[in-house]
């Protein structure tokens, strides 16, 4: 019965919410305190220079780490800098909450990384082939590659757009609290739900 308590606590909140919205008497705007200004920051709470600088700086690391562990002929090194060039792209669209954009970028990225290895196995396959006969592999490797560059930048370009859409969106619904009169006259407070269309 511990695990449930939370949940418990939850439904308990929503029903006292509800109850407590259902029964309040509506008030006009003279009765009611003035709302305090919002903040810039709770206004707009998504960045879109962080959106588009926390991709970008990952994004270079990741790559710079990628060549370090190649030259070094460190696979440890490498495999990071490689999984972070498939992941830090997507950042800015994560920090956002816009998951179907950091989907689309990570899985050209994963496509791309998976045309490239298909290419280069092609390519050993041919090199080995006793014919001579020219391969797909390299034109596989090429697509591939030109697959990654374009989800890195999609991703990395879409990212401030990504928070202003956010923004927006948040700004079209924000839920807040609000003095209500309840049926004995008290006053107490709510939730205020506002919305534009």
């Amino acid at each position: 019965m511990v695990a449930n308590t939370p949940v418990r606590i939850a439904f308990i909140a929503l029903v006292a919410v509800c109850c407590t919205v259902s029964t309040a008497k509506a008030q006009g705007p003279s009765h009611l305190p003035p709302q305090p200004a919002l903040s810039e920051s709770q206004a707009e709470p998504y960045s879109p220079g962080i959106a588009l600088a926390t991709p970008a700086l990952l994004t270079a690391a990741s790559v710079g780490a990628f060549a370090v562990g190649m030259s070094e002929d460190n696979g440890n090194i490498a495999f990071a800098g490689l999984v972070g060039m498939l992941v830090s792209p997507s950042l800015g669209h994560v920090y956002t909450g816009d998951y179907r954009g950091a989907l689309i970028g990570a899985g050209l990225r994963v496509a791309g990384t998976g045309l490239v290895v298909v290419g280069a196995a092609t390519a050993l396959a041919g090199a080995f082939n006793a014919e001579g006969q020219d391969s797909d592999g390299d034109a596989l490797i090429l697509g591939g590659a030109l697959t990654i560059v374009g989800g890195t930048i999609y991703s990395i370009v879409d990212a401030p757009y990504s928070a202003k859409r956010a923004n927006k969106k948040r700004r079209n619904l924000s839920l807040s609290p609000a003095p209500i009169q309840g049926p004995n006259r008290r006053t107490g407070w709510g939730v205020m739900m506002q919305a534009s269309f």
